[in-house]
């Protein structure tokens, strides 16, 4: 494992735009866009620099097989927030004005089962969220998601951190369920073709 830097930038961007690019989040999200890739790894590569300053990204394997990003919750403030979203509007402008509509309405909507309001405060007052894990799929059942997660929940189990995150692939759930995550709620809505599952860790 190595935390990642900015010269990571270029493959981090195409190993996750790689696992994620055909979920039903991103397909929702750029449905008809012309050039949907594109789109896609700029709304990344804008991203992961901000993780990089506020968080860390940690990174298995080489070449990569696995990325898994946090940040302790005190630190993921509102106005880190704002502050994130500044390059992810800039890109949104560059697309035809059709396209922007589209997806304001569809992030709208989206925003529906996403809430704005870390939801996981009502449940810990002393938390790290991971933000995103990948693992590359020639690596799954191979033991790397446990490599990535055992450390993290190690560290956080001595500093008296509970852990918490959200998935919006159903799959997933059985999977953070046999890591000790539990359940704690579930976000719905008639507009979205998917929910949000969302867990924590408690430390013990």
């Amino acid at each position: 494992m190595r935390l990642a830097t900015i010269d990571d930038l270029p493959a981090m961007t195409d190993f996750i735009y790689e696992r994620f690019s055909k979920l039903e989040y991103f397909t929702f999200l750029t449905e008809g866009m012309e050039d949907q890739e594109a789109f896609l790894k700029k709304l990344i590569a804008a991203e992961l620099p901000l993780l990089i300053k506020y968080g860390e990204i940690r990174l298995y394997g080489e070449p990569l097989a696995g990325l898994i990003s946090g940040i302790p919750s005190k630190d993921f403030t509102l106005m880190r927030q704002i502050i994130c979203s500044f390059p992810v509007r800039k890109i949104i402008r560059t697309i035809p004005k059709k396209e922007q509509k589209q997806f304001m309405r569809k992030n709208k909507q989206i925003g529906e089962i996403h809430y704005s309001l870390p939801w996981h405060k009502k449940y810990s007052k002393n938390s790290y969220y991971i933000s995103q894990i990948a693992v590359a799929k020639e690596a799954k059942g191979t033991g790397l998601l446990r490599e990535m997660l055992t450390p993290i929940m190690a560290e956080c189990q001595k500093k008296n951190m509970d852990i918490v995150l959200e998935t919006m692939s159903e799959a997933n759930v059985p999977i953070y369920q046999h890591f000790g995550f539990e359940l704690v709620e579930f976000h719905h809505s008639s507009s979205v073709p998917f929910d949000e599952y969302c867990f924590i860790k408690r430390a013990t």
